[in-house]
């Protein structure tokens, strides 16, 4: 091998590597629900819920965030989504509201019901008075006198 061809080959390796070693990234999910995305040079940048939308779990459930939901539930009845919000039981009436504001006065309504066991003593003792932030999955449901709803079937992170 001449030394040029292994000039050429060694400068195709080295930028194969420094090519691949800027491109490499990974995704992680905070305890909270959100996504991250760490890149190999230290940065990271946080991904919004409008990105993650659409996504969802994979598992028939599509993302979308509580605002499309409030906006929008007339048109998805019908539809299993997944959404984080920030949920609170009092006097068993189960509300979803925006974890980012604190006094959000259009909160959803939420129907507990098919939640399995665990999840529904979870909100009682954890989320009464003040609520937590969970990522749950539902269907959107019309509740009667115009009122549309999440019917929850499970909490996916909390």
């Amino acid at each position: 091998m001449t030394s040029r061809t292994r000039y050429g080959v060694g400068l195709a390796v080295g930028m194969f590597l420094a090519f691949g070693a800027a491109a490499a990234k990974e995704t992680v999910q905070t305890t909270d629900g959100r996504e991250i995305v760490l890149h190999a040079d230290g940065t990271y940048e946080i991904v919004e819920e409008s990105q993650q939308a659409d996504e969802g779990s994979g598992d028939g459930y599509r993302r979308v965030s509580l605002t499309d939901l409030k906006l929008d539930s007339k048109r998805m009845g019908g539809e299993r989504v997944e959404v984080t919000a920030s949920i609170q039981s009092i006097a068993g009436m189960v509300t979803l509201t925006d974890p980012e504001q604190p006094f959000d006065m259009n909160p959803v309504m939420a129907d507990a019901e098919r939640l399995p066991r665990n999840d529904r003593a979870q909100i009682l003792e954890r989320c009464s008075a003040s609520g937590c932030r969970v990522t749950l999955q539902g269907e959107v449901k019309h509740f009667g006198f115009g009122e549309y709803g999440l019917e929850l079937h499970r909490i996916v992170r909390d």
